[in-house]
């Protein structure tokens, strides 16, 4: 995957988390996210500073609501 915007399902691998969860990621503003046509677009730089965050860890259900 390269620099620019990532989909919805490219972000859920990054992360192993559902697509629900990106979604989840996305309402809440914890990741910044563009709509596109009606279609989410995430900047790659988004995905990387959550990450480096320290707020991801393995359980797909603290990625979605930060505990």
């Amino acid at each position: 995957m390269s620099d620019g915007f990532l989909t919805v399902k490219e972000v859920a691998v990054l992360l192993r988390v559902s697509d629900e969860s990106v979604y989840r990621l996305c309402r809440s503003k914890r990741l910044k996210a563009t709509r596109v046509g009606g279609l989410w677009r995430i900047p790659r730089e988004s995905v990387d500073k959550l990450l480096s965050s320290g707020q991801v860890s393995g359980d797909p259900d603290s990625v979605a609501t930060g505990e």
